[in-house]
């Protein structure tokens, strides 16, 4: 609980910049910025003032500075706060700091001032929750969900829920008023905590999609040496990341890159060629490097096979498909490089990819790292998998984060034995009860029954930066 005590905190990042942003925020904000500024003033609110500050015991210029006081409740902790712009440099803006404390402010604790908003009715937890995943955001995709919250996406499920059971658990509790004068169909009552359940269910399952495309989508480059991965992972990434040669081999460890594409984050992982080397001690390192690639294969989301077309599809490249088909993944895109070289050996008929379950695309896919061709649409098709049929699922979803998840669990779970009281035909004292705990977890996650549980609120706002 934030009491009477004024915070401060740096709010820019540290580092070389022009602007750096000091945070304020208690009662004392006001009284504080009035001993920094060399002249008092009368200070209005929302309005922003041009103003030196001073160190008033030695008169020492400390800069000229941008600053703005903002009046409780309008601001972003519902208390007295004020901002204050000044040139970005660490040795400024701690004079700043040492100065505010001998003027009663406290250093912040890292959230403390979103702590302050959720605890001040500014916002509930779970929007709380969303401004760090706004500022950890890796991608537009990421952003646009994390803002999706921010704005209440996930709260007004939560209500929406929340209104409709409230209303049904309200009518119970009028019948045991009333016994005797009043009814209520099991059945019908069954049916409604079904279809709350499967509302709930289907909403986990969109935002577990959500979750794992924002977190970065992991893809793995797979095929035998000198197939061409390199080459293909540099033209997607439109520089030279990976060695390149004509040596089979040269990969002797998985390589990781990122990119951004269509708003969606790509982690790409160039493998280790898988080959069976004639002796297990001829190169230990480049040994160690296949088993590792083996071994992390089912830790991707997507696997791109990549065959060489200037070649004909020999043993190793089956070994490989038959590799792959212990995964049980249907999660593969079947690639052929070299296309502007194709051998007239190649043949797709070899590898039965049109009979084959694990593969996305039912045509081979022919490309050519020389001419580029159709290097383009890889990412589109694995793009194209994310949405699958539900392609409009990113107006209907959010993201959930694992504190959102244990506590919806939860929720399934009682709802479960709430479906089964009904079905047992219970008291409806017993189902009152049952339905009140499921609203109590609703209330969890935004917040409402968290008040007064510090160890939760600890651990959800110490993963904030200091001055957010």
């Amino acid at each position: 609980m934030s009491g009477n005590k004024t915070i401060i905190a740096i709010s820019s990042a540290i580092g070389k910049g022009a602007i750096g942003i000091i945070r304020i925020s208690g009662n004392l904000s006001k009284f504080i910025i009035n001993n920094l500024v060399q002249k008092p003033f009368d200070i209005k609110n929302h309005i922003f003032y041009h103003k030196t500050l001073i160190n008033k015991e030695n008169n020492e210029f400390i800069d000229d500075v941008m600053l703005v006081f903002m009046a409780s409740p309008k601001s972003y902790t519902g208390e007295d706060m004020a901002e204050i712009y000044c040139h970005n440099n660490i040795h400024i803006m701690t004079k700043i700091l040492d100065l505010a404390y001998k003027y009663g402010a406290s250093l912040a604790r890292p959230g403390e001032f979103t702590e302050r908003a959720f605890l001040n009715g500014k916002m509930d937890l779970a929007s709380s929750e969303a401004v760090l995943d706004v500022i950890n955001a890796n991608s537009n995709f990421s952003l646009k969900f994390a803002q999706k919250n921010l704005q209440g996406s996930l709260t007004n499920l939560i209500n929406n829920i929340k209104v409709k059971i409230i209303d049904k658990t309200s009518y119970m509790e009028l019948i045991i008023d009333h016994e005797g004068i009043l009814d209520i169909d099991y059945n019908d009552l069954k049916n409604f905590f079904i279809n709350v359940k499967n509302e709930i269910l289907d909403q986990i399952k969109l935002s577990n999609k959500t979750n794992k495309i924002a977190k970065g989508i992991k893809i793995a480059l797979i095929g035998k040496p000198n197939v061409g991965k390199s080459s293909i992972l540099n033209k997607i990434l439109g520089e030279d990341r990976a060695i390149i040669t004509d040596i089979p081999g040269t990969t002797r460890d998985i390589i990781e890159s990122s990119i951004e594409y269509k708003d969606i984050l790509f982690n790409i992982f160039d493998t280790a060629g898988i080959r069976n080397l004639t002796n297990k001690h001829e190169n230990l390192i480049e040994n160690l490097g296949i088993e590792k690639t083996k071994k992390s294969l089912k830790n991707f989301d997507y696997i791109l096979f990549i065959l060489d077309m200037s070649k004909s599809i020999d043993y190793l490249d089956l070994e490989i498909f038959n590799e792959l088909k212990l995964l049980k993944s249907s999660n593969i895109l079947i690639i052929a490089n070299k296309s502007d070289v194709k051998s007239k050996n190649f043949d797709i008929k070899n590898i039965k990819i049109d009979t084959s379950n694990m593969f996305l695309n039912k045509n081979l896919i022919e490309i050519s790292t020389k001419s580029d061709k159709n290097l383009d649409i890889l990412l589109d098709k694995i793009i194209e998998n994310l949405y699958d049929s539900d392609g409009n699922f990113l107006n209907e979803t959010f993201m959930l984060n694992a504190r959102h998840t244990e506590i919806f669990n939860k929720i399934i779970k009682n709802l479960d034995i709430l479906i089964s009281d009904i079905e047992k035909l219970e008291p409806m004292e017993i189902l009152s009860m049952d339905s009140r705990i499921i609203i109590n977890l609703l209330d969890d996650i935004l917040g409402k029954n968290a008040i007064t549980n510090d160890e939760i609120l600890d651990n959800i706002f110490r993963k904030f930066c200091i001055g957010k």
